[in-house]
């Protein structure tokens, strides 16, 4: 039904019935959602090219995979929230990306008694897929990166530590305000 999925820093490309699909949406995730939109539109009676305007048109919402690129960097900002399904699924997007990748990664809250284990999955994951793990957040530490007790002091950390190739992942629950994160790099490289 889908094929030729392509994922990168600009977007994704599939086919879907033989019609080439091209979305700024970024991670396997997102072509799936673009997939049940097709399937959708289809049964409602849209033309081909109707759908590929409006999946070509369709823009990230803020902290969900948005894309940013600066001064070098491509920062995924996924500020808005996590869980482990969400995690594993941005990583492997970040995973797929030709950069050396640095993970600022958060707390995942709301777990209930399983957190510890599920924290240490996840930083166990994220480590096999990046060149730099870095933490901040009470759970946070059990992902076993390289944590901070500030998102000030991780800030000038990624700062003296990235020479603008790389590509940034920033993910965690949205009680911890990553997006704060995201703004100061932005703002400060």
């Amino acid at each position: 039904m889908i094929e030729a999925i392509q994922l990168g820093e600009t977007g994704s490309r599939f086919i879907y019935q033989g019609s080439q699909f091209l979305t700024p949406l970024l991670g396997l995730a997102n072509v799936y959602n673009c997939l049940a939109a097709l399937c959708l539109t289809s049964q409602l009676g849209l033309r081909p090219e109707e759908q590929r305007q409006a999946i070509a048109e369709v823009k990230a919402e803020s902290g969900r995979l948005e894309p940013i690129h600066h001064n070098g960097l491509f920062i995924i900002n996924d500020t808005y929230n996590a869980n482990p399904v969400s995690m594993k699924n941005s990583i492997d997007f970040v995973a797929t990306i030709k950069r050396n990748k640095i993970f600022i990664l958060g707390d995942m809250k709301e777990l209930g008694t399983h957190s510890k284990t599920l924290h240490q999955n996840i930083g166990e994951y994220a480590k096999k897929h990046c060149d730099m793990l870095l933490t901040y957040g009470d759970e946070a530490r059990l992902y076993g990166g390289r944590h901070f007790k500030t998102k000030d002091i991780l800030v000038r950390y990624v700062i003296d530590n990235v020479d603008g190739e790389e590509a940034i992942l920033v993910k965690a629950s949205r009680i911890l305000q990553f997006e704060e994160i995201v703004n100061e790099i932005v703002r400060r490289y």
